[in-house]
């Protein structure tokens, strides 16, 4: 991390307003799913398991 982000987490521990510090959200697969369906867009699957992959939003 650069010292500012490094700074920002540490403000964020200690607010105590913050419930939760994550860099990455996972999103509801089922709705992943559905817009997929709608959009006419492959949703990524693992190849191994055949198993849909969840997705996470870019901010």
């Amino acid at each position: 991390m650069s010292n500012l982000e490094r700074s920002y987490f540490y403000y964020l521990e200690w607010a105590t307003n913050v419930i939760d510090i994550r860099e990455q959200f996972p999103l509801e697969r089922q709705e992943t799913l559905e817009i997929s369906t709608e959009l006419n867009i492959p949703h990524p699957i693992d190849e191994d398991t055949k198993t849909p992959i969840v997705l996470t939003p870019i901010f």
